[in-house]
Order: structure tokens, then sequence, then C-alpha cells
């Protein structure tokens, strides 16, 4: 899990009257670089406790399944660059959320659009790399922060839809003007524009949260001595 990425994350457990959610407090009992091998992270509120066991963070019940290798697609640079053009990744950095059959590009979504993927997967990778993060055991409410990621693409990988709690916290979790695709089965969460659909998928955008313009008070005329 990239170190950049602790920042972000946030309970996955209600907090109500706590905008944003409450931050998870990380304490790693190895790393790589930059790289989180293995913590403990920990709700400060409700006391939560969630591990990174190689390198992914598990948030599921019970212990961390064993690790193993991620499927990754042997030829789907074709596939990864209309994802890129879905998600509008036409420049550098920032992070993607891949789930289902998406996840298999990640690894080609990276290097491609320069930016950290974060994939939502069933076991960690060790081998992953490091333009990867791996989150285990979501399928509720996402553990990320308001504004966290640039996209996300869900996809059906098992065959079944990602919940609706899923997708609307992912929604929350993008920028303004991010991009979300999602199968068909999904209802759009809202605030939420759609731009395109075909039998598989539907591509909706994020409405920019409008700037409130206020005006200066006036100033005061200056002061001139011996007035």
């Amino acid at each position: 899990m990239d170190l950049d990425l602790v920042d972000h994350l946030r309970c996955p457990r209600p907090h109500p009257g706590v905008p944003g959610g409450v931050a998870l407090v990380c304490v790693p009992t190895r790393l790589d670089g930059r790289t989180v091998i293995e913590a403990m992270l920990g709700c400060p509120t409700c006391h939560a406790r969630f591990a990174v066991a190689a390198g992914a963070g598990w948030f599921g019940d019970g212990e961390a399944p064993p690790a193993g290798p991620l499927r990754q697609a042997h030829d789907g640079t074709d596939e990864a660059m209309r994802l890129a053009a879905l998600l509008n990744l036409d420049s550098p950095g920032g992070r993607v959320l891949l789930h289902g059959d998406w996840g298999a590009h990640a690894v080609t979504l990276a290097g491609a659009a320069e930016c950290h993927a974060v994939v939502l997967a069933e076991h960690p990778d060790p081998a992953a790399g490091r333009d990867l993060s791996i989150l285990c055991g979501v399928h509720a409410a996402l553990p990320l922060a308001p504004g966290s990621l640039r996209g996300v693409a869900f996809g059906l990988g098992t065959g079944a839809l990602p919940s609706e709690a899923l997708v609307v916290s992912a929604g929350v979790a993008l920028t303004g003007n991010g991009r979300l695709v999602a199968p068909v089965g999904c209802t759009q969460p809202p605030g939420f524009v759609e731009l395109a659909r075909d039998s598989r998928y539907w591509v909706a955008e994020r409405q920019a949260e409008p700037v409130a313009i206020r005006r200066a008070p006036p100033r005061p005329p200056p002061h001139t001595p011996g007035r």
C-alpha cells in the first residue's frame, strides 16, 4: 500500500456528524521505502481496527486471506487505454479505483496514464508493484476520504454487481468532475451527469461544487493626520 494513500484512509463504519469521515491512524511495523507492507489501522472514534498484511489493506471480517497473484490481462493495452479515455485520464497524477474485471488492467493503466491505481481485490498480492495499492474485503462503504480519487471503474468480475452503498461512497470519494464507470445494473449516485452508455456500462461525471464568491467589505477611507 502506498504511504500517501494512508493519509486518505477513513473508517468505513458510520460516524454521524463527522463530515468526510474519521481518519484512520496507521501504526506501521514493516515498510519498504514508501510502501506499507505490514501495519495496523485504527479508528480513534469507534476503536475499530483493520490490518495491512502483505501490502494490502484488509477491511473485511475475520482474518485476512492468504496472498496470491492478482489476475492481470496478458495483452490489455487497448482495453486499458479505452478505460483511460472513459475516465478522462488526459493528464498524469492522482489515483483511480478499479474493481472487478477492470482490476486486470491496473498495471497497464497505471503505467500508461501515469497515475496510482487502487484495486479492490479478494486477496493481497505482494508482487503487485509500487504503482498499485490493494484494498481487500471492501463490500459496503469505501474507506477513502472525499475527493481522494480522480476516477472510479466498477466491473463485474464474479458476476455480482457492486453494492449501492459501495457505488455511492465511491462517488463521494471522487473529485469534482471525476468520472465514474459502472455496469448498467447500477444506479447512478446523486450529483452525477451521465455522459455515455452502451449495453454493458455507463459513464457519468461528478458535478463540481459551485464556488461562492463573496465581495470584500468596503475599505474605510485612509486616515489623514491633522484632519
